[in-house]
């Protein structure tokens, strides 16, 4: 069931199973049940996390990460100009990619946040996030999203990613050569 705006609580987000390419990005916020008859029944539908309209992307390669700050969606905005709105939908790409910046992305959903790096509080936990994920995964490359609850300041990992584009990741090349060389000679 999707959670009443008129609480406080935001609606929920949908977006496809599929995990590569163009439709892995393609994603709607659901406000109703009548929203909710306007997805697809194979998509994935999870509760949106108010998070001030910032994303913390965890790139990994090996045991060697970086992370990289990007804009993401606020509801805000949207609930604040139609209440009456059943589902938005849009492409996640043009958020979070590392050449939106909050004059580009869908400006009915996105406002200017402090686009400031994670904290050293909060940073502190990725290490081990990693060597977990590492484990579990059975990976060396890939990447999850972070983003910090807007009231508890609590982080929330909210997708991994198999396929991530590593844009950001400085000296990613150099450090993913060394990695794989490592890999062939051990």
């Amino acid at each position: 069931a999707v959670v009443s705006t008129q609480s406080g609580h935001y609606g929920r987000v949908c977006k496809s199973r599929i995990a590569q390419g163009a439709l892995g990005h393609d994603m709607s916020i659901i406000f109703s049940e009548g929203g909710l008859k306007q997805v697809k029944p194979s998509n994935v539908i999870v509760p949106f996390i108010d998070h001030d309209a910032v994303l913390y992307k965890v790139f990994v390669c090996g045991d060697k990460f970086h992370v990289v700050t990007r804009p993401s969606i606020t509801l805000n905005k949207l609930l604040s100009n139609n209440s009456q709105i059943n589902v938005y939908n849009f492409h996640s790409d043009n958020v979070s990619k590392v050449t939106s910046d909050s004059s580009r992305v869908q400006e009915d959903l996105c406002k200017t946040y402090d686009l400031s790096p994670l904290s050293e509080k909060h940073m502190a936990l990725i290490p081990e996030w990693v060597k977990i994920m590492r484990s579990v995964l059975n990976l060396s490359l890939f990447g999850f999203d972070v983003i910090l609850e807007s009231a508890s300041k609590k982080p929330v990992i909210i997708d991994i990613n198999y396929f991530p584009g590593y844009d950001g990741f400085e000296n990613f090349h150099e450090i993913l050569s060394d990695m794989l060389y490592q890999a062939a000679i051990s």
